[in-house]
């Protein structure tokens, strides 16, 4: 299996969007993933890639940073022009483009030929922060340095370690695709129109899949993309802005049987005595689908 991953910097005051955030923001939990022993590949502008191989390179022990600018992308100008039209008027500290990017970048990988058994995993490169992962289980402040305890095999109870690693391809399989998902919520009208049109085929929206890690084998995603790019380019020509998981929230809802969903309620989560623990009691949060595929026998 190989992770991928992207990471770029483009802020909120751009066009393009997003939070503006390089890679010393996400190296705490690229250190975590790292530690599932997979490689990953990265993908991220020119001027940054030798910098960001460098600083990776000593924990993936096979890692691939390919340059790619985000004006490469086919739908860049089309979805620019777009956008131009409206970006000031809504919070724009997501980058689309990286966000629709996810679905190319894993099937770029794939062309590539890069997993050796087949298996691609797309992971946000601050998927393992503490914001919703606790500490007591390996989660990590962003931006910061942390000492050699924090992480595997220093810290025993970390669950970011080679055993979930192995775990999570236990969890793939043939013809399916992984996700997480929790309930849907707000007004689907829209998107479940475009998509009945688009496929013909009824569509209620009532699962939330995430955009964070997700992936399966190479066939399938293949199979899904080609799907999923006929849905995004509707989109574009409708003028409807959304996000890359309300596309996954409408594929699953007219091709469920291409998916196997761990579900989860709320990302926060209840650890008495850490900074990030916002809830009261305890709850089926986000972070407790990885720690029940690690400790899995």
């Amino acid at each position: 299996m190989i992770f991928v991953t992207a990471i770029y910097s483009n802020n909120c005051e751009t066009v393009v969007g997003g939070r503006g955030r390089g890679i010393e923001f996400f190296l705490p939990s690229l250190i975590n993933i790292a530690n599932l022993g997979h490689d990953l590949v990265l993908y991220c502008t020119k001027e940054n890639a030798d910098r960001y191989r460098s600083l990776l390179f000593p924990f993936f022990k096979n890692l691939y940073v390919f340059e790619y600018e985000l004006e490469q992308f086919e739908y860049y100008k089309q979805y620019m022009d777009w956008k131009r039209t409206f970006y000031k008027d809504v919070p724009n500290d997501r980058n689309e483009i990286l966000c629709f990017g996810k679905m190319y970048w894993l099937k770029d990988a794939i062309e590539k030929n890069l997993s050796k058994d087949g298996i691609y995993m797309w992971i946000d490169a601050g998927l393992t922060h503490h914001g919703i992962i606790p500490e007591k289980v390996g989660g990590v402040e962003l931006l910061r340095t942390h000492p050699v305890e924090r992480y595997f095999p220093y810290n025993s109870n970390n669950i970011f370690n080679s055993k979930l690693g192995q775990n999570l391809l236990k969890n793939i399989q043939k013809e399916k695709l992984f996700y997480c998902a929790l309930p849907a919520q707000g007004d689907h009208s829209k998107l479940q129109g475009l998509t009945e049109k688009v496929f013909q085929k009824n569509s209620l929206i009532i699962d939330h899949l995430i955009g964070g890690i997700f992936g399966g084998y190479s066939q399938d995603i293949l199979r899904n993309f080609s799907l999923y790019e006929k849905l995004f380019k509707e989109t574009i020509d409708s003028k409807l802005h959304c996000f890359e998981e309300h596309l996954f929230n409408c594929l699953y809802s007219v091709f469920p049987e291409q998916y196997i969903l761990h579900k989860f309620d709320i990302w926060w989560f209840y650890s008495p005595g850490e900074i990030t623990s916002y809830l009261t009691e305890d709850a089926n949060s986000f972070y407790k689908i990885l720690k029940r595929i690690h400790d899995q026998e």
